[in-house]
């Protein structure tokens, strides 16, 4: 049964995606390109918000069904996400791609009990990319607002804090208490944070310090 639901959740989440595909690029509101970008940006967001809402009633409540929810929903979202990012770049797979689907790998890992710190680990990720979304979208449109302008610097300042702070403090338990083939890929996610930090710091300095 458990298997019959993971084969189910990718399906859906794949359904959704080119639903939402076929609803822009019908009504000729995006090109297919962006049609892509801003259907996939959706359901990543939607993903990231819905896993939000769960932790907070899981933590609150004390409610451990509230983490089976979590385990389900973010699975399936990586296993589809992974099968995308195979089959659109299959002819051009690269260093980005593979480290995206170590990435879901390692946090699947994480969210099934595999690590020390996992549950901490994944909580603090969502809440580090809570503004990831708006802004790719208001940047993918290309709509320079004030609004665009805040939230480059808010999300540096929300991603960065949880991603080098409480990451370093949550991976050093990790490294402590697990056996390395589970904190390898813990040290993949943990890099990608400081490099992302580190580039949209850099965006925020071209765009803003150097004028």
């Amino acid at each position: 049964m458990i298997n019959f639901i993971y084969i189910i959740g990718p399906i859906a989440w794949t359904y959704m995606f080119f639903n939402i595909k076929n609803i822009l690029q019908t009504e000729r509101l995006y090109d297919s390109n962006l049609s892509h970008k801003i259907s996939n940006n959706i359901l990543a967001g939607s993903h990231c918000y819905y896993t939000l809402l769960l932790l907070y009633f899981h933590y609150t409540i004390n409610d451990g069904n509230y983490l089976g929810y979590i385990k389900f929903n973010t699975t399936s979202f990586y296993i589809y996400d992974a099968a995308r990012l195979i089959y659109y770049n299959y002819n051009k797979f690269g260093p980005s791609q593979g480290v995206m689907i170590l990435h879901h790998i390692g946090t699947i890992l994480m969210l099934n009990g595999f690590t020390y710190c996992g549950k901490e680990f994944f909580a603090f990720g969502e809440i580090s990319n809570i503004l990831i979304y708006p802004v790719y979208h208001f940047h993918t449109l290309k709509i320079n607002n004030t609004f665009l302008d805040i939230g480059r610097v808010l999300q540096l300042i929300i991603y960065s804090i949880p991603r080098i702070f409480i990451f370093t403090y949550y991976y050093y338990h990790t490294v402590l208490n697990d056996p390395l083939w589970i904190s390898m890929p813990g040290f993949i996610m943990y890099m990608m944070g400081i490099y992302w930090s580190y580039r949209l710091y850099s965006d925020i300095h071209k765009r803003y310090l150097l004028k």
